[in-house]
């Protein structure tokens, strides 16, 4: 049994060392500011691991006005007999590693399940904070993180799991709150290929284009999302003053809730879309983009049909 065990300790030791290397490739490609902030003398149990998942989280934190780097040391100061820990904390102005990958966090709520023992942590902060252009900075950076980690351990995409996904807690909570689960992942897809060279989001993703009677997909820049029309309404009309452009309200169905999205554009070509999201985003506001198939198009809402 100790034969066993110390088996699986060098082993996680040699291919953490490998890990690293290949981590370090992945940052270097997408420009990722990464920062090791490790504290090896914790209190806390933790055991060696195989890593198989990569799980997100949103911190449900403002920091508003304090440093990432305050924040990850929180991981190390507030976790103790096993309560609280995770691999990565994310931000506007890079990543901060506290655990190495080849040691368990615990930050699943799944005991001694995968999520605790076979994923990586990843906590996006930011998401309670004031400025919104903060947090999508954040957002964007936790992406870029978990396609680096998602590349280095030669994982997929369908191994990218929420916190939801172990403990059935309501997290990423911003990201499930606005709906863009699913294209937060296709974010990470994209950022996949970049590392591996088959296209690159910084110099924009090749997309070619087609008529508009064969095109599937186009996308839209979200920058709101309300439980009731009303208010939908008056935030869209508040952003076209902004904006001057024609901002629609967009139903849809997300947890079994209907919301009303706000949304702008309608963009063949991803790279359009993506400039136009991080335009918007430097003028500070929050916004994001959404896939949306063509007959999701004919979905805007007026007042009256708000009412039904």
């Amino acid at each position: 049994m100790l034969c066993r065990a110390l088996r699986r300790f060098f082993y996680c030791q040699q291919k953490g060392k490998k890990v690293d290397n290949k981590l370090k490739i992945a940052a270097q490609k997408l420009k990722i500011p990464w920062l090791e902030d490790l504290e090896l003398a914790r209190s806390y149990t933790h055991y060696a691991m195989r890593p198989e998942y990569v799980t997100i989280h949103n911190a449900a934190s403002p920091w508003g006005g304090k440093s990432l780097h305050a924040y990850n040391r929180r991981s190390i100061a507030t976790s103790c007999d096993g309560v609280k820990s995770w691999h990565l904390s994310c931000g506007e102005d890079g990543v901060y590693q506290a655990l190495p990958f080849n040691t368990n966090g615990w930050h699943a709520g799944d005991g001694g399940g995968p999520g605790n023992l076979k994923s990586i942590g990843i906590e996006i902060a930011r998401d309670l904070c004031q400025d919104a252009a903060m947090y999508s900075k954040a957002e964007n950076m936790g992406a870029m993180a978990a396609a680096c980690v998602l590349s280095a351990l030669g994982l997929s995409l369908d191994q990218l799991k929420k916190h939801q996904d172990w403990s059935g807690k309501y997290c990423p909570h911003r990201i499930l709150r606005e709906g863009r689960w699913e294209s937060f992942k296709s974010e990470v897809g994209l950022y996949l290929k970049d590392i591996k060279g088959a296209s690159s989001i910084h110099q924009a993703q090749i997309m070619k284009p087609t008529p508009p009677d064969e095109q599937k997909i186009f996308y839209r820049v979200q920058v709101g999302a309300f439980s009731e029309y009303a208010n939908a309404d008056r935030y869209r009309k508040s952003m076209n003053k902004v904006l001057g452009a024609e901002c629609l309200v967009v139903k849809a169905i997300v947890n079994n809730k209907q919301i009303y999205r706000v949304q702008l554009g309608a963009f063949t070509e991803f790279e359009n879309a993506k400039k136009y999201e991080f335009d918007l985003q430097r003028r500070g506001i929050a916004a994001f983009i959404i896939p949306v198939n063509i007959p999701a198009y004919k979905s805007n809402v007026n007042e009256k049909e708000a009412e039904k």
